[in-house]
């Protein structure tokens, strides 16, 4: 996370914003890019001063300041900047959104994977299917004729089942 501004550098800049008492606050957003009403969200502390809001006031005011505290005034320039450091929190939204991915990929995978083993089931069920059927008919077939074998070929049941592959 972004680290919090210290009250010194916020009073800093209160200080310093008074030096520009010939700018309204209208012209100072203007400068800084922003509208107004973000602008005194900020002065008016409804808003937490951030560092990147500062950043943004003393690259506009920054050289203006120090010419009318005069070039001796050392608490004029822009603060040190603490936000220095990669921001945090993206880097580790980058991170999870990455280990997401990696997981999304394993589970693509796994997906497929198992869609071929259900398919491979299937098939598997299929054939065993085919056979007890088979084996049912050649039994009620023998039932019918009361066991005797000698019946004529033409009549025998069991391919009279026999699916193609692929068939549901």
């Amino acid at each position: 996370m972004r680290q919090l501004v210290d009250n010194e550098r916020i009073t800093k800049f209160f200080r310093d914003r008074e030096l520009l008492e010939h700018y309204n606050d209208a012209a100072i957003a203007s400068k800084m890019g922003m509208a107004k009403s973000n602008y005194s969200s900020y002065v008016n502390r409804r808003k937490t001063v951030t560092n990147s809001f500062l950043r943004k006031f003393y690259n506009q005011f920054g050289k203006e300041l120090q010419e009318i505290a005069g070039k001796n005034a050392p608490h004029i320039k822009e603060p040190e900047d603490n936000d220095e450091k990669p921001d945090t929190l993206t880097s580790d939204l980058e991170e999870r959104c990455k280990n997401l991915e990696r997981i999304q990929d394993r589970l693509v995978e796994t997906n497929h994977l198992l869609s071929k083993e259900i398919y491979r089931l299937a098939a598997k069920m299929d054939r065993i299917l085919d056979e007890r059927l088979n084996k049912i008919e050649k039994l009620l077939f023998l039932l019918a004729n009361d066991g005797s074998e000698d019946s004529s070929p033409s009549k025998s049941p069991s391919t009279t089942h026999k699916k193609k592959p692929g068939d549901g």
